[in-house]
């Protein structure tokens, strides 16, 4: 197995994707109604979105870059359009903290990363797309919400090959 890039747009696309499910209240990889045009979809939209995206603050920022750096970016992105998803593959969850049914007590966010992987480890089809060789980019998005006095994490993981 190969090693994984973590990647700014995928990033960008996983932490939005996160964000929405609280923000809206759903539990998906597909959403269906949104205010944000690139959520109507799935995940291919949302990484495609994110790459757009994600060139979009690349190019401003060299803009506003006088140095000659800024000068180089701005001649080499010239025309350049963003790399756009090959083959992609999805991971959700959530994860509550206090004490979680076959887990135990979850009371960090590091208790929450290591719970999450452990359950995303435990099923096949998650598990699946982690190990995927063909897969050599991801990015990781997570959200936070208050929950009965407690927090509930939603994790979005996409991956591109």
């Amino acid at each position: 197995m190969g090693e994984l890039k973590l990647t700014p747009y995928l990033i960008h696309a996983a932490r939005e994707h996160s964000r929405d499910m609280i923000r809206r209240g759903y539990f998906s990889h597909i959403s269906h109604i949104s205010a944000t045009p690139c959520f109507d979809e799935g995940p291919i939209e949302r990484v495609k979105w994110g790459a757009e995206k994600y060139a979009e603050i690349q190019a401003e920022q060299a803009k506003r870059d006088k140095s000659l750096w800024g000068r180089l970016r701005r001649f080499f992105m010239i025309g350049a359009k963003p790399e756009l998803p090959t083959y992609i593959a999805e991971n959700i969850g959530k994860m509550p903290t206090g004490r979680v049914a076959g887990i135990g007590n979850v009371k960090s966010e590091w208790d929450v990363a290591k719970a999450m992987m452990r359950t995303w480890m435990k099923s096949a089809g998650h598990r699946k797309n982690i190990l995927n060789p063909t897969f050599t980019k991801m990015g990781i998005g997570i959200a936070c919400k208050k929950k009965h006095g407690h927090r509930e994490y939603y994790a979005t993981q996409d991956f591109q090959g």
